[in-house]
């Protein structure tokens, strides 16, 4: 049996839609993968009581974060380098994933941040392929956009390549798998291209996409079969993107919800109702008889 993590970094303003999560992989992912969520120290105690009911294991951020990095008072979602630089949560939520990938011996992690929500079954075919591969979310139609070019022209200046607007395929997405051993080339490469650790060097960029970065570094540097990866356009995932969704836009936004799709993502800064949404996203499980998969 495979053993792929389900990685989560959450936050307590978050913890509604992480106990969603939480519940949906409980329900409908396979035994072969284990849900792990990753929060502030602060933030522990609360997120074992509330998502480890639903079998998720829930780990410290501070165990993945340099021990210089200064959380400011009063200001949650920032911190502050020794350089005095400072660091947004969701910077710090990337180099986070970027570094229990880079921890992880197993064939593959899967990212699953709060705001995704899954509706359906899963299995290891959802990121696994035949010859030891593992899928890369790599859309040749998407990502050509003016607010993901400096995501581009960062993730070359940090492997060392020549400066690109765009590489050729989108690799922004949900349920998005990495393979570890990339993950830890990537991050030797960038090591090598600004000689010092890569976590000082990603805690003081202004912007940052781990996924293009990820994604450019798997097709310019290493090579797509020479990564082991499979590069494929399919999304898995109902996305809304856009900053407003009134109870009735939301009811006929989940109702879109197709065969391919296996989650259902509303990203986190989308005005909506929390409790319009769950009752939704409920009222899909019992359609399908969606059952605790340790009842």
């Amino acid at each position: 049996m495979a053993h792929l993590p389900i990685v989560t970094p959450s936050y307590r303003p978050d913890l509604a839609l992480c106990e969603l999560l939480a519940e949906g992989v409980q329900r409908f992912a396979s035994p072969d993968y284990q849900h792990v969520v990753i929060v502030p120290r602060a933030d522990l105690t609360l997120f074992q009581e509330r998502v480890g009911r639903f079998g998720a294991s829930v780990m410290a951020e501070e165990e993945l974060l340099p021990s210089w990095l200064v959380r400011v008072p009063f200001a949650p979602k920032w911190q502050v380098t020794p350089r005095g630089w400072p660091v947004r949560g969701w910077i710090r939520q990337q180099v986070i994933k970027i570094a229990f990938a880079c921890l992880s011996t197993t064939e593959a992690v899967v990212f699953a941040d709060s705001d995704t929500c899954l509706v359906r079954r899963i299995d290891t075919a959802l990121v696994l392929r035949e010859g030891g591969r593992v899928k890369l979310l790599a859309d040749p139609a998407d990502g050509d956009v003016p607010t993901h070019h400096p995501w581009y022209r960062g993730a070359s200046r940090l492997l060392g390549l020549p400066v690109e607007q765009y590489s050729g395929y989108g690799f922004i997405g949900n349920l998005v798998p990495w393979v570890p051993d990339v993950a830890r080339a990537m991050v030797r490469r960038m090591e090598e291209v600004s000689g010092r650790s890569w976590r000082w060097t990603l805690l003081h960029e202004r912007t940052l996409s781990e996924y293009v970065v990820y994604g450019v570094f798997a097709q310019k540097v290493l090579g797509f079969d020479a990564a082991h990866l499979v590069p494929e356009a399919h999304k898995p995932v109902l996305e809304y993107w856009l900053e407003r969704l009134s109870d009735e836009e939301l009811l006929r936004f989940v109702d879109t919800l197709d065969p391919q799709h296996v989650a259902i993502h509303i990203q986190s800064k989308t005005a909506y109702s929390f409790d319009v949404y769950a009752a939704a996203v409920r009222s899909v499980w019992k359609s399908r008889g969606a059952r605790s998969r340790t009842a």
